[in-house]
């Protein structure tokens, strides 16, 4: 239990999934439970620390999908499927655990191509920065860049990161495109037209149009340097990472409609890359 608690706090690779579902604010009376289940009294230290960070990863996948999907986390809504699985994983060794949890997931009836309706509201403002800030730091890590996903949702820093929305709020600079302005309201806020940038960068260049903002996106993190053409030259890592996972990235001049539908396929992309199967394989084979 103190392992798990003290994972809450500090950003430990083995056990990083614990501090996403935490700083996602899960029910801790949920998670604790759930995650300690399986363990047994004679496990080893090794056996331990990895079947916390499976189960942690699945808990993380369950929240994500249902956050995409506008599903509820209320305790009500999930309080029988958790304590369920808690009962079902007790006590389970490490590929038997895998095996269930995977299949779980994949007879979810909701699916990450949720992304594709995602969109920030005022109920689900810590999904959104929580998912951003997730393929943020994907993305740079797989780019070999030093990131830290703490630093993109620390709101306690003197200059925190926001969401940044890439069109300012200005219906009339759209209007050729949408026919009313809540239209063209409710289609800036998808995913696919946000990104994650400080504070007094969102307070200097906020209002800017996109062709005015595109060149500082290029000083910003790599989902927005990806915004500009300049972040494909001269980059070979980010170059290697594109052609090897077959993302659709690419620059776009201008924002159209049309631009913000593909980013917002991109960002599906890179969430079914974060939330791989795979990944509970990787930490069963460290």
């Amino acid at each position: 239990y103190l392992q798990i608690h003290n994972a809450t706090k500090t950003l430990d690779n083995n056990l990083e999934y614990v501090f996403y579902v935490h700083n996602i604010k899960f029910p801790r009376s949920f998670y604790s439970a759930l995650i300690m289940s399986p363990i047994k009294n004679n496990d080893d230290e090794e056996i331990i620390e990895k079947k916390i960070a499976i189960v942690s990863r699945f808990l993380e996948t369950f929240i994500v999908y249902r956050a995409v999907n506008s599903k509820t986390l209320s305790y009500s809504s999930i309080r029988y499927t958790m304590f369920s699985l808690i009962k079902e994983i007790r006590n389970m060794d490490i590929p038997e655990l895998i095996n269930i949890l995977k299949s779980k997931i994949n007879k979810f009836d909701i699916k990450l191509n949720g992304i594709m309706n995602f969109k920030l509201n005022q109920l689900n403002k810590r999904y959104v920065h929580f998912i951003l800030a997730r393929i943020t730091n994907h993305v740079e890590k797989k780019c070999h860049i030093h990131s830290n996903f703490r630093n993109y949702i620390e709101k306690d820093s003197k200059n925190p990161f926001e969401i940044e929305h890439i069109w300012a709020n200005k219906f009339d600079k759209h209007a050729d495109e949408f026919d009313t302005e809540q239209d063209f309201k409710d289609f800036r806020n998808k995913i696919g037209g946000l990104i994650l940038v400080q504070k007094n960068f969102n307070s200097s260049y906020g209002s800017n149009t996109y062709e005015e903002k595109i060149d500082q996106y290029f000083g910003q993190n790599m989902l927005a340097k990806s915004l500009n053409q300049k972040c494909y030259k001269n980059n070979p890592a980010f170059m290697k990472y594109k052609e090897k996972s077959n993302l659709p990235f690419k620059p776009h001049s201008h924002f159209k409609k049309s631009d913000l539908e593909e980013r917002q396929k991109l960002y599906q992309k890179i969430c079914e890359e974060v939330w791989s199967l795979d990944g509970f394989d990787e930490i069963q084979n460290r």
